[in-house]
């Protein structure tokens, strides 16, 4: 096999003339000029047809498997035990806010626009869903809407506030996770928001009763009781009908 490469082969001759099992040595071309050459290059092709290629052989099959198989490796999260786990994933507690803004209570809250300012437009506004949730989401009222979808970022937020104030919605509705913690970007962002919208709602998604309490509490807190929030979509959406 080294000789279908190009690799020399010792010929029968070559053999004869190599040393022998007890150390004598043959003729003096053998051990010393062309002969040991000839062995040398075949040694090197042994190892390269017996050593070398059968491992890149293998290694290429491997990346060849691995590239078809890859993506079986991703779990199937509609499968009901992974939602399940999903469920108890986003039921963890979250991290409790030990810096709380002392200066909250001195914000003031947007009127938000009249009736004459603002147009029959309605906004929905996914932030920071997760890359598996559907947009825009099912519900019969999504056609008739404007629908924008944003991942937390500052421009993103800056498109979102700019879209805003062109549309000027009687009705903004953004759909947050009921599990994710709210802070103090998001609250900036609802004041912000209620500027150039007749209404602010929150739509919370995902099956975790104690995160919408949560996000219920927090927006008393931050004076921001005004913007109603629910995972019910006929309640979220009532003052959009």
């Amino acid at each position: 096999m080294p000789g279908w490469l190009g690799f020399p082969v010792p010929d029968a001759a070559t053999v004869l003339m190599s040393p022998g099992p007890m150390g004598a040595s043959g003729a003096s071309d053998a051990s010393g000029g062309s002969g040991q050459r000839t062995w040398a290059w075949w040694l090197t092709g042994c190892i390269v047809v017996y050593g070398l290629l059968p491992r890149l052989f293998f290694v290429a099959l491997s990346a060849w498997i691995w590239r078809r198989r890859h993506g079986a490796l991703q779990p199937d999260l509609s499968r009901p035990y992974y939602r399940k786990l999903l469920t108890r994933f986003e039921a963890l507690a979250p991290a409790a806010i030990v810096d709380a803004d002392g200066g909250a209570a001195w914000q003031r809250t947007p009127d938000g626009l009249s009736a004459a300012d603002a147009s029959d437009a309605l906004m929905l506004v996914g932030f920071e869903l997760p890359p598996e949730a559907p947009w825009p989401p099912e519900t019969p009222i999504v056609d008739a809407v404007r629908a924008l979808r944003i991942d937390g970022s500052g421009l993103q937020r800056r498109q979102l506030l700019d879209t805003a104030a062109q549309v000027r919605p009687r009705v903004l509705v953004m759909m947050c996770r009921a599990a994710s913690s709210p802070d103090r970007g998001i609250e900036r962002l609802l004041r912000e928001l209620l500027g150039h919208c007749g209404e602010c709602r929150l739509w919370l998604v995902g099956e975790t009763p104690d995160g919408r309490q949560r996000w219920r509490r927090w927006l008393h807190d931050v004076g921001l009781e005004r913007i109603v929030a629910d995972d019910d979509v006929p309640a979220v959406l009532r003052a959009a009908t």
